[in-house]
């Protein structure tokens, strides 16, 4: 086995709680524009967590409780996005062990997730800005 390999791998495994970190802030705006609240996601959770695809039970269900459906699902695209980049990554990096078929494809992911990951990050200070400080300063101006 390649040493450049454990290296790979170490770096994307410590890419995916950096990649949620940086996608909190958008697990906030999807439960608000759902309608429901984070406790009610995990009760829902738990209740479908042992049925087929609960997934895809738990997108639906907050989808109906949505006032702002188109909304709701562009910002569950983004956030699958992100998950996926991170399971396929660590994928490419196991195979990688057996393989240098993926040794390029792995060196372009690396930037990708990078690149992501501060996007995410930037979209997140956006969003806090606009609406958690914004609306605060806005409301301390009319008074």
């Amino acid at each position: 086995m390649k040493f450049e390999g454990f290296i790979r791998l170490g770096y994307f495994i410590l890419m995916l709680p950096v990649n949620w970190l940086t996608r909190r802030w958008l697990w906030d705006l999807i439960c608000k524009t759902a309608g429901v609240t984070k406790q009610e996601v995990w009760g829902y959770w738990k209740k479908v967590s042992r049925s087929n695809y609960p997934e895809r039970q738990l997108c639906f269900w907050m989808l109906s409780n949505s006032k702002e459906q188109r909304n709701f699902k562009k910002y569950m695209i983004l956030y699958q996005v992100g998950n996926i980049l991170g399971v396929i990554s660590i994928n490419l990096a196991i195979l990688s062990f057996f393989t240098h078929a993926f040794d390029q494809i792995l060196n372009y992911t690396a930037i990708i997730c990078l690149i992501a990951a501060i996007v995410y990050s930037m979209m997140g200070l956006y969003f806090f800005i606009l609406v958690r400080i914004a609306p605060k300063t806005a409301k301390t101006k009319k008074s």
